[in-house]
């Protein structure tokens, strides 16, 4: 899903959670990107309003791993080339 007009950003969602990344170097312009930044994360069954973002959360690192390995896997099918994704800090 496109982020805004102002990032370039990645986003997945399921039914339990939404993850998003952004990529910090380029602009809403750019197309895609070598490298993004963990952005957001909710859990959206206890956070349906998506007010406590966790993806800082040590404690959701095996969901980020598993919602950014699901991620990578839809930008390559849908033809980008498989990029990074960095913690966020």
């Amino acid at each position: 899903m496109q982020i805004s007009e102002s990032q370039c950003g990645r986003a997945i969602r399921t039914r339990d959670w939404k993850y998003s990344v952004r990529a910090p170097e380029k602009t809403g312009s750019d197309p895609d990107s070598d490298v993004y930044l963990e952005d957001y994360l909710y859990d959206l069954k206890a956070d349906p309003y998506e007010r406590n973002n966790l993806v800082s959360d040590n404690a959701y690192a095996d969901i980020r791993v598993e919602l950014s390995a699901r991620l990578k896997n839809r930008m390559v099918q849908a033809g980008e080339k498989e990029p990074k994704i960095l913690p966020s800090k």
